[in-house]
Formats: C-alpha cells, sequence, structure tokens
C-alpha cells in the first residue's frame, strides 16, 4: 500500500483541456501485488475530481452552513475486539443495515478523517461523521459495501471495496435519478483501542458524477 502526493505542471492538451501552465497537486492511494521483485497487479485511485477543479473546467464543492448532527438509531454495545479486519468489517456491515450507527462504538472521540465527503457544510473531526450520515441517507438508499481485501500492518489497516446504492434524494444539486450506482475505493484506518481512529481514503468519486449525469464523461 502506497499513499501518495503528485505534484507537476499542465503543461500540454489532457483529455481535451488545453495546456493551463497550473501547477498541479493529487492525493492517491494505490495498492499493489508483487511477484518475483516486480509489480505484477495494481489498484489506484487519485484525486481525479481534485484534479479537475485544479485545472478550472469543474467547480469546487458547494459551500453551505454547518450540516445538522445525526444521532444513533439506538445505543450498540459491541464484541471488544482488536482485530483490525472484523473492527472495518463490521463497520461496513453497520452502514448496510441503514440508519446512524452508534458512532461511539466504532469511532474514537477523536476521530481524524484526512479525506471528508464532499458535502456542503461539513465540519471536520468526529462531528463530521454525526454529520455525514443524515445528509448520505437523504440522497441514496440500498447501501452495500463489497470488501474485496484487508490488508493489516501494525495499527492500520487497508481495505479495497466496492460501494453500491441507489440515488434517491438530492446531491450536490443533482434532483433524485433513482439510478443504481456503483463506486469503488480504498480506504486506511488506523486502530486504537479496539476503535477507528484516523482514516485516509480515495474514492472514484469523479465516476460516481458521471453516473448521477453532473459532469460528461
Amino acid at each position: 500500500m502506497t499513499r501518495a502526493t503528485f505534484r507537476g505542471h499542465h503543461t500540454g492538451e489532457l483529455m481535451g483541456i488545453p495546456a493551463t501552465g497550473r501547477e498541479l497537486a493529487m492525493e492517491s492511494i494505490s495498492w499493489f501485488r508483487c511477484e518475483g521483485g516486480r509489480i505484477a497487479e495494481e489498484w489506484t485511485h487519485f484525486d481525479r475530481i481534485g484534479m479537475m477543479v485544479q485545472l478550472g473546467v469543474a467547480p469546487p464543492p458547494p459551500s453551505g452552513g454547518p450540516l445538522p448532527l445525526g444521532k444513533a438509531d439506538a445505543p450498540e454495545h459491541l464484541q471488544p475486539t482488536s482485530d483490525p479486519a472484523t473492527i472495518v468489517t463490521r463497520w461496513f456491515e453497520r452502514i448496510d443495515r441503514g440508519g446512524v450507527p452508534d458512532l461511539t462504538q466504532y469511532l474514537t472521540s477523536d476521530w481524524n478523517t484526512h479525506d471528508l465527503p464532499p458535502f456542503p457544510g461539513i465540519s471536520d473531526g468526529i462531528t463530521s461523521a454525526w454529520q455525514a450520515f443524515p445528509y448520505a441517507l437523504k440522497a441514496f438508499s440500498d447501501f452495500r459495501h463489497d470488501i474485496e481485501a484487508h490488508v493489516v500492518e501494525g495499527d492500520k489497516i487497508a481495505t479495497r471495496l466496492t460501494a453500491r446504492g441507489k440515488h434517491t434524494g438530492e446531491f450536490l444539486g443533482v434532483p433524485a435519478t433513482g439510478k443504481e450506482l456503483v463506486m469503488s475505493g480504498i480506504g486506511i484506518r488506523r486502530i486504537v483501542d479496539g476503535k477507528m481512529a484516523e482514516h485516509w481514503a480515495q474514492i472514484d468519486a469523479m465516476s460516481l458524477l458521471q453516473q448521477l449525469g453532473a459532469i460528461p464523461s
């Protein structure tokens, strides 16, 4: 697993966009399978939307007032475990059951995500998690996360997955389409005392917006 930031200058035509001379920076997460001292297989996600914003051909995420906080559907009491794969797997299983989880059972009080979802008015830290669920649940339904693989090292776990859902409400200004959506991503989480404490992720947000018809393919 590799987290990287790519930097460079846009000096030539790219996907129909003439050279802008702008300096760009894009974060990425890559998953490599090595064989015989060489890279044999690779999965990479990078911030394609961020790249388009920096090139001036896509608008930045909309601004807005603070999002309302969600409330857990019910108190939860999870069986203690130190196994990172169990901790992350049951997190996605809980999301797929719908509603707002009891985040106190899954995230530490100083939860820190380095890649916030592009929701207008979202805060940071643990507050962002309490805000994200109500916003997402108004826009999407029928969640399903298929975990493709985990890699665990020390207190960190990397997860490659495919997420599915149905667009049933307004999202970033796009009215409900009723479309079935699919999106892949890679996340890295740091585990502390049986809970998720820190998070880095790259998802194929550009593909999601293309499926919604918000940007051209």
